[in-house]
């Protein structure tokens, strides 16, 4: 619904189907190490989203602000489980998935888009919820609750030369899983492009991961179980690459502001 001065109000309602991917109902054991080993299950279904959102916004311009409220319910969760293998008498982990009940997300999303000046843009965007997890594995009762938040944004600044400057930002607060919780973690990485030949010809540096930060720490725990595991991923990658376009199709500037971030990075 559209009223005056540029404001707007949309209600909503979808729901979604997530299919078990081919390596999550693979049979078949892979073993990571002695003590680890991976084994798909064939039994997985898939799992369903019903999604309620409430949004408001307010247009400036070339700049929004918008508030969103939001309750997200997934029935037959599909998650990563490790239980022991009581098939040995070695302490062995057998890493599969399975389908643990449901999960729960109700919270709030504050978001902005401001184009400051001709030159500078900024999208960002703080996100507040309450996640809640019902379930058992193996017999055992995984329910779980959290308030958490996460943040995310990105930053354009555009030069009359030809230079663009990108900075994108992740940060996710701690939050819980089925067998134990996941610590906090963030990301920023950079993205330097020049544009040469009328665009015809372009220079991108891109940096992932400035601060060494893309570290992952969570828990797992059930019964005579706890494990606690630290992973780093492969941290300041830097690409350099020249693109040269046979044909320069030039987009209007209305297609170009959409798509301010195909020279930029992904935060997955």
């Amino acid at each position: 619904k559209q009223f005056k001065n540029n404001y707007q109000v949309l209600l909503s309602y979808s729901r979604r189907i997530n299919r078990p991917r081919h390596w999550h109902v693979n049979p078949f054991t892979r073993y990571i190490d002695r003590l680890n080993k991976r084994v798909g299950n064939p039994e997985l279904e898939p799992e369903f989203t019903d999604s309620y959102e409430l949004n408001f916004q307010k247009q400036f311009g070339k700049s929004f602000i918008a508030f969103e409220t939001y309750y997200r319910q997934t029935n037959n969760k599909i998650t990563r489980i490790r239980i022991q293998d009581t098939a040995t008498t070695e302490n062995v982990l057998i890493h599969t998935m399975d389908n643990v009940n449901r999960d729960y997300a109700l919270g709030a999303e504050l978001m902005a888009n401001l184009q400051l000046f001709e030159w500078w843009n900024i999208n960002a965007s703080a996100n507040f919820f309450n996640y809640r997890i019902e379930g058992e594995i193996v017999d055992e009762d995984v329910s779980q609750m959290k308030n958490t938040w996460n943040l995310r944004g990105n930053t354009t600044f555009r030069f009359k030369w030809g230079s663009r400057v990108q900075l994108t930002g992740f940060y996710a607060g701690p939050s819980v899983t089925a067998q134990g919780d996941r610590d906090a973690f963030y990301i920023v990485n950079a993205t330097l492009r020049q544009d040469f030949m009328k665009r015809k010809l372009s220079l991108t540096l891109m940096v992932r991961d400035i601060f060494k930060s893309r570290k992952f720490e969570f828990t797992t725990t059930g019964e005579d179980l706890y494990i606690y595991n630290r992973f780093t991923r492969e941290p300041q990658v830097v690409t350099l690459s020249l693109t040269y376009r046979l044909n320069n199709i030039r987009q209007s500037k209305d297609d170009h502001d959409h798509n301010e971030t195909d020279y930029g990075t992904d935060m997955e």
